[in-house]
């Protein structure tokens, strides 16, 4: 194996810890999102409320779609080929 081979496939290991953190994280945030809907947890509709809740929805979303992105791109990662071209 070469040496570029061994940073590619380092750089490989590297990318895929760092995706699965990343989306190991945003899953937390989605849910610490949810958790803190005021609606979700019978709270009276107010209108602060109803905002609220639409913020925290907003945001659970976000999260959540950058959590499904990086599982997208870790599986495109695992049919890389494992050796260099």
């Amino acid at each position: 194996m070469t040496r570029f081979e061994r940073g590619y496939r380092a750089a490989l290991a590297d990318v895929t810890k760092l995706l699965k953190l990343y989306g190991d994280e945003n899953m937390t945030i989605c849910g610490d999102n949810i958790l803190m809907d005021p609606l979700l947890h019978g709270e009276a509709w107010t209108e602060e409320n109803v905002k609220r809740s639409a913020d925290c929805s907003v945001r659970s979303t976000i999260h959540s779609s950058q959590y499904h992105a990086s599982e997208h791109l870790l599986a495109a990662i695992a049919k890389m080929p494992r050796r260099a071209a």
